[in-house]
């Protein structure tokens, strides 16, 4: 017998939303570059980094755009101004050079007609930036200064030393958008949503979660631990899967399906080249989780746990917005603390927006935490797949 149509419908929204996001949720990185400057009274250095993938919105592609390497400078150099005395200090002997995992490194010299009061400007992709932020690091006589540019904030103009009150405030913005547009991290927080039972259950679960990124955040702000990038990203697809496969498992009578699929394929990607000893740990890993839940009176606890390890993983992903801002101590501490201030209040307004959602739509529609989970899960295996394959 079919569901009247009204009893549909919501499930259907809940699949195109799902299709949505795998369409705007190709990778885990924002849209986000990076300069640094050394500023003296007439000359400046300028090192800046930027995805290739960004540069598409300009409408410069690797394969078709003609001296793709000049045409790139070129829009940096114009986009990317010093000023002083409001004259823009002109540019001289640049340099593009190829970085890993997409990005693109460029330097030039500039020399200034006067020595006035130096401003910034960023206008690379118009104003306002919609999604892309730009992380200023700026070296000179007065001081240091650390700025993110982003909305309708384009500009720097000769503020050194902020105060740390100032920087903690300035970069809460960050973190916040960061969450908000980190698909791989909502697709997790979302996946341990639907694991909670209770109230007090999903505080354990979303705390574990949350004292562990916001440990690995620290570690890699400081430069104290720098996992490999692609790896990481892998791994954390995987914390995905994993997640969103225990809802389907535990709503399907706790079988053996689902934990020897899981295991079969992470030994498989084990066996792939440049994988190894780390990921067949990961496989072992998975059969012992499903097999401990099946034993334990305290599943609640054992998530909690869980979610602090894989929190680990997310906190290194988070940190790729702020790892790239060199500064002194007295700089660093107030921009962690702020963006993971707001990378709290995100996860804060998904959590409190989502949970209350999802159980309404459980007791109105008991299909709605196997679509969400599978949904979520194909969403883990689509970043998987093509983080292996780069």
């Amino acid at each position: 017998m079919s569901w009247p149509m009204t009893r549909r419908m919501p499930l259907r929204l809940i699949l195109v939303l799902l299709l949505l996001a795998t369409e705007t949720a190709g990778a885990h990185d924002r849209s986000t570059s990076y300069s640094s400057w050394e500023l003296e009274q007439t000359s400046a250095q300028v090192a800046v980094r930027i995805r290739d993938i960004d540069l598409t919105r300009l409408g410069l592609l690797p394969d078709s755009t003609p001296k793709y390497e000049q045409a790139v400078l070129r829009a940096l150099m114009q986009d990317l101004i010093l000023l002083r005395a409001d004259t823009a200090c002109a540019a001289h002997t640049p340099s593009l050079i190829p970085l890993a995992d997409g990005w693109l490194g460029a330097r030039w010299e500039l020399h200034c007609a006067g020595a006035g009061t130096p401003r910034i400007e960023f206008r690379l992709f118009g104003s306002p930036l919609n999604n892309h932020q730009h992380i200023l690091n700026v070296r000179g006589e007065p001081g240091v200064a650390q700025r993110v540019l982003s909305g309708t904030r384009l500009s720097w103009a000769s503020d050194f030393n902020q105060a740390a009150p100032a920087l903690v405030g300035s970069t809460i913005g960050l973190g916040f958008r960061h969450i908000l547009s980190g698909w791989d991290h909502l697709a997790f927080l979302l996946a341990l949503l639907l694991l909670c039972a209770s109230l007090g259950e999903l505080v354990l679960v979303v705390s574990g979660f949350t004292l562990a990124h916001s440990l690995t955040l620290a570690l890699a702000v400081l430069g104290w631990a720098r996992p490999e990038a692609a790896t990481l990203e892998a791994l954390i697809a995987l914390t995905i899967i994993l997640v969103a496969a225990e809802t389907s498992w535990q709503r399907s009578g706790q079988g053996w399906g689902i934990p020897l699929a899981l295991t079969g394929g992470t030994l498989a990607i084990a066996l792939l080249p440049g994988n190894g000893l780390a990921w067949l740990g990961l496989a072992s890993f998975t059969f012992c989780h499903f097999a401990l839940l099946r034993r334990t009176q305290r599943a609640g606890m054992w998530r909690a746990g869980i979610s602090f390890a894989f929190g680990l993983f997310h906190g290194f992903g988070f940190a790729g917005a702020l790892s790239s801002m060199s500064a002194p101590a007295t700089s660093i501490w107030p921009g962690l603390l702020g963006f993971n201030l707001g990378v709290e209040l995100g996860q804060l307004l998904v959590v409190l927006v989502s949970w209350p959602l999802l159980r309404w739509l459980s007791r109105k529609f008991h299909q709605t935490p196997d679509l969400v989970a599978a949904g979520v899960a194909g969403l883990g295996s689509y970043w998987l797949v093509i983080r292996l394959a780069a």
